[in-house]
């Protein structure tokens, strides 16, 4: 077991000065396969920024592609992916919605070229079900585009 003992001491410092090391903040923002910044942005816009309850609320959202190249998008995970609108309660904390069901009816395709300058529109319902539950709970709550496409946010008031 001695021996190894300066083995596991090195390892150890390797794995925490690895661990510090500097992020860059353009480490969230979609790459094309060349590494160069995608040009993808999101807007969203709720229904109505005043509302009783969260329950269902639904949004529009216009995805666009400012860059110069085409973008691969995948229009299946952001119709029907459950965290496609990124939800804050008025602590800051972020709810957790319960997956939907998908039926094969509404099914999009699983993935688009979105060409240079172009977009895609669609509309995405939060769920009914969040945790923590939002029911009974007023206040300030904060909206965006959930994945790692940058986006604008939008207040949303329950009261």
């Amino acid at each position: 077991m001695k021996k190894y003992t300066s083995l596991v001491v090195l390892a150890s410092f390797t794995m925490a000065l690895a661990g510090c090391s500097k992020h860059t903040p353009t480490a969230a923002i979609p790459k094309n396969n060349d590494g160069a910044p995608s040009g993808l942005s999101a807007h969203i816009s709720a229904a109505t920024n005043r509302v009783s309850s969260l329950s269902g609320l639904e949004f529009l959202v216009v995805i666009t592609n400012s860059g110069p190249t085409d973008a691969t998008i995948y229009p299946r995970i952001f119709v029907h992916g459950e965290q496609t609108i990124a939800v804050s309660n008025p602590q800051g904390r972020f709810l957790v919605q319960r997956p939907k069901p998908m039926s094969g009816l509404d099914m999009e395709p699983m993935e688009r070229v979105l060409k240079s300058g172009g977009s895609f529109t669609f509309t995405n319902k939060l769920s009914d079900e969040t945790i923590p539950p939002t029911d009974g709970n007023p206040g300030k709550y904060h909206a965006r585009f959930g994945g790692q496409i940058p986006s604008n946010e939008v207040e949303i008031t329950v009261e």
